[in-house]
Parts: structure tokens; sequence; C-alpha cells
């Protein structure tokens, strides 16, 4: 294998990588801007929290992808990640459902 071979791989994940931190920098940026902006109903902090949990999935996504190195895994990968988000949100809607009843009862 040729030094410029390995070179060229090495400085393509260098490039990556420093490309998802500067992602991550500017996402993290923006998170706190946004938590000086009042979204939503008024006294109520749901829709800034809304967006500050979706910009750190988008956040978490990138380390998965990139840091975790889960964009080069197999189709196997994605599919388990996908049933184990599913049931995430299944297990949350679940407990939201429960405390809205225990609210009305």
């Amino acid at each position: 294998m040729s030094t410029e071979h390995v070179d060229d791989h090495f400085m393509k994940h260098v490039k990556a990588c420093i490309f998802v931190f500067g992602a991550l920098m500017v996402l993290t940026v923006v998170t706190v801007l946004v938590s000086y902006v009042h979204i939503g109903h008024e006294g109520s902090t749901t829709g800034n929290i809304t967006v500050a949990l979706i910009i750190a999935t988008f956040k978490s996504l990138l380390v998965a992808a990139y840091f975790m190195h889960l964009n080069a895994e197999k189709k196997t990968i994605f599919q388990v990640l996908a049933i184990t988000f599913a049931f995430f949100f299944v297990l949350m809607f679940l407990t939201l459902f429960a405390f809205s009843d225990q609210l009305f009862s």
C-alpha cells in the first residue's frame, strides 16, 4: 500500500472530523441562542425544550455516525438502531399516556 493512498485516506477522515466538530460547535451555539428566545405559549417552556431536544438529537446522530463509525457499518446496525428508537418513542408515549391518566382521575 502506497503512502500517498494512506495519507489521502487519513486526510479524508481528518476533514470529516473537522466538519463534524464545526457542526457540533454551530449547533451548540444555536442551542444557546434558542434558549434566550421564548417559543410556545406564555409561561410554558415546552417549545424551548422541544427545540433543544431536536438539536441535541442531530448532535447525537453526528457523534454516533462519525465518531462511533456507524456511517460505515452494515445495514443491520441501522435496523437495530431504528428498532431501538422505535421502542424508545413507544415507551415515552406510554409514560405520557399513563401520566395524563393520573392527572385526570
